[in-house]
Formats: structure tokens, C-alpha cells, sequence
């Protein structure tokens, strides 16, 4: 296809969807500058263009309500295109879509929608040459976050080893199973202090006492049981105790920053088995979004989002708590969702916690907000790829 023509909409995804699909020679998107997002719109342009740098990107204003000007703009882009064809899938107003629709038929310019719940191209008048190609494209999360005015600036957490893969997961489900335990090990893991050669502190070897009061009066203690797991697994390398001393040599700074970090595991676990699933294009963890410019610019807002996933063309942004989670964390991942992914991303709280006994009122308010809650009862695996499979799911 040459030239693609189509409405602008509020909704990230009607706007990219055809053209990602078709990868016309050149698009023209039609727009009311006094009623439309053009920033927006110019987020829109730069995100495809850098993923098609060859495909020709305008932007066309019309006035809604005046469908001379629709018309006007029509008839010149059909003179000079006469193999256009126009996309009516979303569009801001009814009133021009229905005028843009009886300038096709009375030409015999091909025209059609896109209903993506059933991932179907809906022959308006004369293109019925397209639906046999038709098929609806796997986006990447780049897609959305930078037709929404955002960049991906990297992740928090470093990419974890595929092949530890097998010595993550148990390792996380005793972390779920012994949550005090598992807890208090972190703590006092994050108490020791890193040996020092030729003044600069290692990475992977520390060392401390085996037991020792915080500033606030809390007592850490060694917890020997996830001691001796983390060494079979693999994560520790040696360690060396006495009846009030301890060396910890670390397999490598990747997981001296996880036994250090009580909720990575969690976001690891998740990633492992969507990965694993199969049934996602693309998978991310602990990713750093940047709201407001350019990328490498620091001096914008950042936020991270534990997860992100996306199934053809759904993108699933996901929060993981290790604790009761909150509204505010509810609220902050809705936001995020709707932000960056528009109305058909799927929105997702995971939490190690019992959600019916330690947080009825946040399951409530999840259900009222139409937000898939996963707890600690669901984080066994085959139960946990059921949920996998609901989110891959469009509808």
C-alpha cells in the first residue's frame, strides 16, 4: 500500500494500529487543531517515524465543523494519491467520519475499520481487496510509550541469567512461603558491610556480626535456612561463619543486589514464567519511563513500572508488592496504564499477601477498578499461567 489515510483519536492504539499493519509509503493524519491533542499527534509522527524512517508522515487540519474543509482536504489528497485508501477506525468526530465515509463511496476510494477486540478488518465500501492480507500487527512497548510522549531509559535491576532460571524459582517460592523469615534475612543481609582492597569495597564479598542491633532498636539475625538455600542454588558462592562472625562471598553483584532486595523476586518470578509462557512478543522488568523529554535527558521525571508486557497489540503494565498493597499503588499503576497504553492495556496488581484476609478493601477496590489482583494463593505456577493466559487474551 502507497498512502494510508486517517482520523486522528484520543485512543494511542487506533491511531498506530492500521499503520503499523499496512506500512504505507506515506500516512496522512486528519486533524481539528481546535479540538484535538497535537502535541499528542506530533508524539505520534516521531514515534513511527523512528521505527518506519522511510515511511512520509503529515499531518492535515481540517475543522470538524465544517465538512467542506474535510472535503476540500479529500479531494486534493485523491488527486494527488489516487490509490489512497482511508482508515475510519476511532476518529474524534462522528459528524467527519460520516462525511469522509460518503466522499469514498461517491469515489470508490476503498475504506474500512479495524474492531480489534476480534482482531478483524470491517470492509466499509471497496476494500474488500485488503482483508485477506489483513492481520493486526505485534506492536513492541516502545510503540506506546513514545506515541504517548514518553521514552524507555533503561530498568533499575540488572537482566537476569536465563540460566538460573531453574534456581530462581524455588528459591522465590520459599521467599512467598516464610515471608518473616525471608524479610528479616534481607534486612540483615543489607546490615554487612563490603570488604575493602586498596580502598575500594568489593562487590561480592562482606562480612559482619551475626547478630546486630539497628539504629531504632531492631535486632538482625542470621537466618541459617535461607542461608544454606541461597549457597545450593548457586547465589552465594562461600560463606564462613563463627559463633558471632560472618564472610559472605556473593556468585556475582547481580545477586548481592537481589538477596538484598526484598521485592525483586517477585518481579523476577513474574518475568521468568511470561517469558517461559511463550504467549508475549515482548517482556520487561523494572523499567524506567521517562514522562516528560527526550532520552538521556535526566533532568525529566522518571517512574519505574515493575512489569510490562504486551500480547499482539495489548499492552499489561503490572505492579508487584511485596507487602499489602495500597490504593495510591492501585491508583499509580491505573495511571500508568491509561498514560502510556490507552483504554485496551490491561492493568495488573501482584501482591505476596493473603488480599481476602490481610487486604479485603484493596481486592474490592481492585475489582471496582477493573484491575486483575493476583495474591499469594495464585503465585503457584500452573494457577499463575492461567492468569498469563487471561492477560495474552484481547478481550
Amino acid at each position: 500500500m502507497n498512502t494510508l489515510i486517517k482520523f486522528y483519536d484520543s485512543e494511542i492504539l487506533y491511531n498506530i494500529v492500521s499503520v503499523h499493519c499496512m506500512t504505507p509509503a506515506r500516512c496522512v493524519y486528519l486533524y481539528d487543531p481546535a479540538q484535538d491533542d497535537t502535541e499528542q499527534l506530533h508524539h505520534i509522527r516521531h514515534s513511527l517515524t523512528k521505527r518506519f524512517p522511510a515511511m512520509d508522515i503529515t499531518l492535515r487540519p481540517i475543522s470538524y465543523h465544517k465538512p467542506d474543509t474535510i472535503v476540500e482536504a479529500l479531494s486534493l489528497l485523491y488527486a494527488k494519491y489516487p490509490d489512497m485508501v482511508l482508515d475510519c477506525t476511532g476518529g474524534n468526530s462522528h459528524g467527519g467520519l460520516v462525511c469522509a465515509s460518503h466522499f469514498c463511496h461517491s469515489t470508490r476510494i476503498p475504506h474500512f475499520s479495524i474492531d480489534y477486540p476480534s482482531g478483524r478488518m470491517l470492509d466499509l465500501g471497496f476494500a474488500s481487496a485488503l482483508l485477506p492480507s489483513f492481520h493486526l500487527p505485534t506492536l513492541y512497548l516502545e510503540d506506546f510509550i513514545e506515541a504517548a510522549g514518553a521514552s524507555i531509559s533503561g530498568h533499575i535491576h540488572m537482566d537476569v541469567p536465563e540460566e538460573d532460571y531453574d534456581q530462581i524459582l524455588p528459591f522465590f517460592h520459599k521467599t512467598v512461603e516464610k515471608p518473616e523469615q525471608w524479610q528479616q534475612f534481607c534486612w540483615y543481609l543489607q546490615s554487612l558491610k563490603p570488604e575493602t582492597n586498596k580502598g575500594k569495597p568489593s562487590r561480592t564479598k562482606f562480612y559482619g556480626p551475626r547478630s546486630s542491633l539497628t539504629g531504632n532498636g531492631r535486632l538482625l539475625s542470621l537466618n541459617v535456612e535461607f542461608l544454606q538455600l541461597a549457597r545450593s542454588l548457586g547465589f552465594i558462592q562461600t560463606y564462613s561463619l563463627t559463633a558471632k562472625t560472618i564472610e559472605i562471598t556473593y556468585a556475582s553483584p547481580f545477586y548481592h543486589q537481589c538477596l538484598t532486595s526484598q521485592g525483586v523476586w517477585l518481579e523476577m518470578y513474574v518475568h521468568i514464567l511470561a517469558k517461559r509462557s511463550g504467549l508475549f512478543a515482548a517482556h520487561r522488568m523494572s523499567v524506567i519511563i521517562d514522562w516528560d523529554g527526550p532520552e538521556n535527558d535526566f533532568a525529566c521525571a522518571v517512574n519505574e513500572i515493575d512489569a510490562l508486557l504486551i500480547s499482539c497489540a495489548t499492552p499489561v503494565f503490572i505492579s508487584c508488592k511485596s507487602s499489602v498493597p495500597s490504593t495510591a499503588a492501585l491508583n499509580e499503576i491505573e495511571l500508568y496504564a491509561k498514560r502510556f497504553g490507552g483504554s485496551f492495556s490491561k492493568t495488573v496488581m501482584i501482591t505476596t499477601c493473603d488480599a481476602q484476609k490481610e487486604a479485603p478493601t484493596i481486592l474490592k477496590r481492585a475489582q471496582e477498578m477493573k484491575i486483575t489482583l493476583i495474591d499469594r494463593h495464585d503465585l503457584q505456577e500452573r494457577r499463575f499461567l492461567k492468569h498469563l493466559q487471561k492477560l495474552a487474551d484481547r478481550t
